[in-house]
């Protein structure tokens, strides 16, 4: 297993926790957001004051269930959208990875095309299956996971890369 620095052309690849930390950042924010859009809606604050009442009854409980399953897909396929799109602009990444500082490059550091960026993140469904892409990452030489692979993709340290931008 790999964790120490390593770089790339001159460019410091992120590491294996500054990714994971990104990716929860993101889930959680999409999911709260869409959770806090759904509680402003009428019906479903109407549904739950009718569970609240009706604590016993299942057909609530399996209504509020399915509701929050939806939650959960419609939250990963914003992921995997917000991401292509973000990937590919001037920013190189989500919000997750402008906090930690990280983002999306090809091999010199340069943001990615469109193209690309669909390819990544599409491969991000096949990544997500119990992790396995990104647990990858931490047992590549260049801490790529699978859909950085696929998509010839790099994350990188955004502070070394305005250190080395700066020389």
């Amino acid at each position: 297993m790999m964790t120490q620095p390593l770089m790339l052309n001159g460019l410091l690849l992120a590491s294996p926790l500054k990714r994971v930390m990104a990716f929860f950042i993101d889930f959680a924010f999409i999911y709260l957001v869409l959770f806090g859009i759904i509680n402003l809606s009428e019906s479903f604050r109407s549904l739950i004051d009718l569970h609240q009442r009706n604590m016993d009854d299942i057909n609530f409980s399996k209504q509020i269930m399915r509701i929050n399953d939806h939650i959960k897909f419609a939250s990963f396929i914003l992921w995997i959208l917000i991401g292509t799109v973000m990937d590919s602009t001037i920013i190189q990444g989500t919000l997750g990875k402008l906090i930690v500082q990280i983002k999306v490059s090809d091999s010199n550091g340069n943001k990615i095309s469109f193209q690309k960026a669909i390819i990544r993140n599409l491969c991000k469904i096949v990544s997500s299956i119990f992790f396995i892409g990104f647990i990858s990452t931490l047992f590549d030489k260049k801490y790529q996971g699978f859909h950085d692979k696929i998509a010839n993709t790099y994350v990188i340290d955004k502070v070394r890369d305005l250190l080395i931008d700066k020389n």
